[in-house]
């Protein structure tokens, strides 16, 4: 009985030590997504890196995915009041299987750009 309760401790502590850890790293991990079909990964890793980048909460109805070419897509990511704030482009690139914002949320983006995060130019709208 004793070495149980020891064992259920150590495995309490060290769950708690992981989560102590998430808590203390204030940058938040990567935004990726694996999925198929694409078109749905796409919106799912959109609304996710939204959700943490910039604390907005979207549908995937608000993700109109406009491109995807090879490796890299574009998305436009549609306001829930249109008259308050323009909609806004968000550029991904996938790695190994999975969908990562690389460029945005913003509403103008140079070829530069898009070469400078590996895309190439003719994501560009």
């Amino acid at each position: 009985m004793r070495r149980a309760t020891i064992a259920v401790l150590v495995l309490a502590a060290l769950a708690l030590g992981a989560c102590g850890n998430a808590v203390a790293n204030p940058s938040p991990p990567p935004t990726v997504v694996a999925m198929n079909p694409p078109i749905g990964a796409v919106q799912a890793a959109v609304t996710l890196h939204m959700s943490r980048a910039a604390n907005t909460k979207l549908t995937q109805s608000q993700v109109v995915v406009e491109k995807i070419e090879g490796d890299g897509a574009r998305a436009k990511v549609l306001p829930e009041d249109p008259n308050a704030m323009d909609a806004a482009w968000v550029f991904l690139k996938k790695d190994a299987g999975l969908w990562t914002v690389v460029a945005g949320p913003g509403t103008a983006f140079t070829p530069e750009d898009m070469t400078s995060v590996g895309l190439s130019e003719s994501l560009l709208p």
